[in-house]
C-alpha cells in the first residue's frame, strides 16, 4: 500500500466495497476491514489521509463503526 501511494503521487487512501475482501457479506464489512491496524500505522507515519465510506447500513450511528472509529482515534501507544 505504501509503495503505491507513493507511485502515485497521492496524498492518502479510500476505502471502496469493490476492494472489499469477498468472503465478507457488503452489510458486514467494517471499518478495519478496509484499513487494518498496519495500514493506519502507514498512512499515520507519513501523516496522509484516509477517505473512508463509513460501511454498515447504520452508518454513524452503527455500534462497530463507533467502536472502531474511537478504537482508530486512540493515540499510539509505544
Amino acid at each position: 500500500m505504501e509503495r503505491r501511494i507513493k507511485a502515485g503521487g497521492f496524498i492518502g487512501a479510500k476505502s471502496y466495497l469493490s476492494v472489499a475482501p469477498a468472503y465478507l457479506p457488503t452489510r458486514e464489512i467494517r471499518i478495519l476491514d478496509f484499513f487494518p491496524p498496519q495500514h493506519l500505522e502507514v498512512l499515520d507515519r507519513h501523516g496522509w489521509i484516509v477517505m473512508l465510506h463509513i460501511p454498515r447500513d447504520g452508518r454513524l450511528k452503527d455500534p462497530v463503526n463507533l467502536g472502531q472509529m474511537l478504537e482508530i482515534e486512540k493515540p499510539t501507544r509505544g
